[in-house]
């Protein structure tokens, strides 16, 4: 829990409201006051704040309560939909509504999931072609060598190392006389990964390095490595014999958390489809997910505000720059753009719209990556008419609020 507010205080920017970089709702919602923002994530806070007070007091009313309130932040920014909060608002539902014992079983398995998930996402021609790459080159980078020199073929294998090595991980998780050696392995994964993206490495953002000491603490409690007990014992249960609040009735929760815990599982399969989103499948570090390119002329480029300007990049022969979205979200926000292109899409909607550059701009949606080629299904748009025909796309919203 305390993560979780330290997690939101180095994204801090990302939830309050501000004119520097676009929200973009989950759903076609009426255009709602800021200041809902603000009131849902201090009630957000002040819940989380009981739940580290309170213990187990009112433990099932207050993860509700954390759990609608986390939805309705991300139904006004689906910007807000990072990995870590996604699973928060998870955990928060099976904490409300399991019993210790399976809840800890449901928790493993959600943990399981994210390394499934996460390792097949790299299992790909993107990965192992890119930020495979980077990675490799950051490890081996203190020995002096240099990967360039090796045979391509050879690279190639080394990246698949990364997605090797995950799944490895899951396979041991799921069976219980190596479940300590393979969460033991994943701190290992975790901590060389912390190392890559730290400022000594790639220098990625703070929230990304806070998450995976996150699953270190996480792996820990949930396998117990510190104790000699097996991983999948359950902790004793200190809950008072009645709840002061039982929200909602157990024959209904347990259901429905296992439920969502299941869809959890299963929506995944349908990323490389387009029917489930690339973060909420666990693509981490996969650079498979669609997005937009977005680009201005040079000749309206002073329309835009000095903060937008700044991440244009020098004009091509015919003079037009394109706009770095990912870099404007990590120097605004302090976190890395919702790598999907219904979201992407919206930000540029509310670039042209919001600044009168219909004229003078034009862009390309790119689809997901396949899985072997690296190759996308690429559209071009340069009007209103052509923006409007690619949202029509999406079941979820591509406009800005």
């Amino acid at each position: 829990m305390i993560g979780w507010l330290l997690l939101l205080a180095v994204s801090w920017r990302l939830w309050v409201p501000s004119d520097l970089f676009p929200s973009i709702p989950l759903l076609g919602i009426p255009s709602l006051p800021p200041v809902l923002d603000v009131v849902l994530l201090g009630a957000w806070v002040a819940l989380l704040l009981a739940v580290i007070a309170f213990g187990k007091r009112h433990r099932e009313a207050l993860f509700v309560g954390l759990a609608l309130l986390g939805v309705c932040l991300v139904l006004l920014n689906q910007h807000r939909l990072q990995p870590w909060f996604y699973q928060a608002i998870l955990l928060s539902i099976l904490f409300a509504a399991l019993k210790p014992e399976r809840g800890l079983a449901a928790v493993r398995w959600l943990t399981i999931g994210i390394y499934l998930f996460s390792s097949l996402g790299k299992i790909d021609s993107q990965f192992l072609h890119t930020v495979g790459q980077q990675f490799l080159q950051t490890i081996v980078q203190p020995t002096g060598i240099d990967i360039s020199s090796w045979p391509a073929s050879s690279r190639l294998w080394m990246a698949g190392l990364f997605p090797a090595g995950e799944f490895v991980i899951v396979l041991g998780l799921m069976v219980r006389p190596t479940r300590k050696l393979a969460a033991w392995l994943a701190i290992g994964m975790h901590t060389t990964m912390i190392l890559v993206l730290s400022p000594l490495g790639l220098g990625h953002q703070p929230g990304v390095l806070l998450w995976n000491v996150m699953m270190i603490v996480q792996l820990i409690v949930l396998f117990r490595l510190l104790d000699r007990s097996p991983a999948d014992a359950a902790p004793a249960s200190t809950e008072p014999a009645a709840q002061a609040v039982s929200l909602p009735p157990k024959r209904f929760a347990a259901p429905f958390a296992l439920a969502i815990l299941a869809a959890a599982m299963l929506l995944p399969l349908g990323e490389r489809f387009g029917f489930w989103d690339h973060w909420p499948s666990w693509a981490l570090y996969s650079p498979h997910s669609s997005r937009v390119d977005l680009q201005i002329h040079g000749s309206a480029a002073n329309k835009l505000p000095p903060h937008i300007k700044a991440h244009l990049a020098p004009p091509d022969e015919m003079g037009w720059q394109t706009l770095a979205l990912d870099r404007w979200s990590i120097d605004t926000l302090g976190v890395p753009i919702y790598p999907q292109a219904r979201f992407q899409l919206g930000v540029a909607n509310s670039v042209i719209d919001r600044y009168g550059l219909e004229r003078a701009s034009r862009g390309r949606l790119r689809g997901v990556a396949d899985r072997w080629t690296g190759e996308r299904e690429t559209v071009s748009f340069q009007n209103a008419t052509e923006r409007e025909k690619l949202s029509e796309r999406y079941w979820l919203s591509s406009q800005p609020r």
